[in-house]
C-alpha cells in the first residue's frame, strides 16, 4: 500500500462494447478532465485516493483498437494489471459475449471485487427480457452478497451518475462529495459568466474605440444684424494636441456643421475648437466630445463702435459739444473734442452716412464712411 502510486498506471479501465463507444468516450472525457476540488487538495495529509488520482500518470485506460471476442490479448491483461479500478459499461450490447465479460474475470484474478464499478447505460439489471438485459454473465456471476457500486445514467442522469463513479473512487461519501462538485460547477458558471460578460464588455468598448463618429457643432448668434458674413474659418483640436486636427471653412453663416470622421478613442477626452471670423469675438473654447456641441458667437465691435476727435480746421483746437448723428443715433464731443458712440447691432452696418453739427461752424455731412475710416474731423467756420 505504501507504492500504490507506483503499482498503478492507471487509475480506472474502461471496459465497454464496441456499440457504446460514444458513453464510453464520454466517460473518458469526465474522468480526465476532473480537476479535483480545492477543499480535497488542501486537506492534510492527503488521503492515499486523492494522491494516487492526482499522480496518476493516465487517468484511464480505453482501448480503441483490439475490441472483440476470443481470448484477451496480453497487452489489455496488462492494462487491467495496472489499474486500480474496473469501470464498466452496462448495456444489452456489453451483456452479450464479448471482451467486456473476460476483461472482468481477468481483473477479479488480480483485484477485489469492490474495485469493480458499473455504470447502466441503458437497459435493466436482472432482467426477466434477454433483450433488456444490461449485466453480462461475468457479473451475474458475482456473488449476490457483494455489494458493487452501480452508477445508472438512465435514472439519475449524466453528471450524478459520474459523481456517484468519482466519489467511491476516492473513498468519499456521495452527498458531500456532489454538493461540493455542483459548487464548483456553479463557480465555473459564475466565471464563464464573468469572463463572457468581461469579453462582451471589452468587444463593445473595441467598436466604441475604433468605429470613428461624427460631431456637430451647432452655431447659435446671440443677436441678428443686417451686416454681411465674410466667411468663418473653424479649426478643431484634439486637446492637449497643439496641431489642428479638422478644419472647416464656412462661406455663409450656417446653423449646424459636422466634423466627419473623428477616432472614437478620442472621445474619451476633450476637444479645442477655434472660431474665427471678422466682425465677431474669437473663441477659444475647450469641450468635452459629445454628438452635439452648442457654440454661442456675437458680433464684435469692428462695425458698432465708432470714435473720434473733432477739432477746428484753422486753429486745429478741439471742439467742445459738437452734435454727431449716425443712423438717428446721436452723440457729443467732450472737452478734448473727442467723441465715442456705440451703433446697436440691428442698426450696424458696413458703411455710414454721417452727420456732424456746431453752432457757428458748417454743418458736415459725408456719406458711406466706414468705421475703420480716420474719424479725424475738422470743421470749417462759418463767414470765414
Amino acid at each position: 500500500m505504501n507504492n500504490i502510486r507506483q503499482r498503478y498506471k492507471y487509475f480506472a479501465f474502461i471496459s465497454y462494447n464496441s456499440k457504446d463507444r460514444d458513453k464510453a468516450k464520454w466517460l473518458r472525457s469526465c474522468i480526465e478532465s476532473y480537476k479535483l476540488p480545492t477543499v480535497y487538495r488542501k486537506k492534510s495529509p492527503m488521503p492515499n485516493d486523492f494522491r494516487e488520482f492526482l499522480d496518476a500518470k493516465h487517468k484511464t485506460f480505453l482501448d480503441t483498437e483490439n475490441l472483440g471476442i476470443g481470448p484477451l490479448p496480453q497487452e489489455l491483461k496488462d492494462c487491467l494489471d495496472n489499474s486500480r479500478y474496473l469501470i464498466v459499461v452496462c448495456s444489452p450490447n456489453s451483456a452479450k459475449p464479448c471482451w467486456v465479460d473476460e476483461e472482468i474475470k481477468y481483473f477479479r484474478q488480480s483485484h477485489p471485487v469492490e474495485n469493480i464499478i458499473l455504470l447502466i447505460i441503458d437497459g435493466e439489471p436482472h432482467s426477466k427480457e434477454l433483450d433488456l438485459e444490461c449485466f453480462n454473465q461475468a457479473i451475474l456471476n458475482i456473488p449476490k452478497d457483494t455489494e458493487l457500486i452501480a452508477a445508472n445514467i438512465l435514472t439519475s442522469g449524466e453528471k450524478k451518475a459520474f459523481v456517484q463513479i468519482m466519489a467511491y473512487m476516492l473513498g468519499q461519501t456521495f452527498d458531500e462529495f456532489y454538493d461540493i462538485y455542483r459548487r464548483s460547477i456553479i463557480r465555473k458558471r459564475i466565471f464563464k459568466g464573468i469572463l463572457a460578460f468581461t469579453f462582451l464588455l471589452f468587444a463593445l468598448l473595441s467598436v466604441y474605440l475604433l468605429v470613428p463618429r461624427n460631431l456637430a457643432l451647432r452655431l447659435t448668434e446671440i443677436e441678428k444684424s443686417n451686416l454681411k458674413f465674410r466667411g468663418s474659418t473653424i479649426s478643431l483640436y484634439y486637446y492637449p494636441d497643439k496641431q489642428t486636427a479638422k478644419s472647416y471653412f464656412m462661406q455663409k453663416l450656417e446653423n449646424e456643421i459636422i466634423f466627419k470622421d473623428i477616432p472614437a478613442y478620442k472621445w474619451l477626452g476633450k476637444g479645442r475648437i477655434m472660431f474665427e471670423s471678422y466682425g465677431y469675438y474669437k473663441i477659444d473654447t475647450i469641450v468635452p466630445f459629445a454628438k452635439t456641441v452648442d457654440l454661442t458667437i456675437q458680433r464684435d465691435d469692428t462695425f458698432g463702435l465708432i470714435a473720434g476727435i473733432v477739432t477746428d480746421v484753422d486753429t486745429h483746437e478741439p471742439i467742445e459739444n459738437v452734435l454727431i448723428n449716425i443712423l438717428d443715433e446721436k452723440s457729443y464731443t467732450d472737452s478734448l473734442g473727442n467723441f465715442r458712440m456705440k451703433i446697436p447691432i440691428e442698426k450696424q452696418v458696413e458703411e455710414y452716412d454721417v452727420t456732424i453739427y456746431k453752432s457757428g461752424y458748417i454743418p458736415y455731412l459725408r456719406p458711406k464712411v466706414s468705421p475703420e475710416s480716420d474719424w479725424k474731423i475738422h470743421l470749417t467756420k462759418l463767414n470765414k
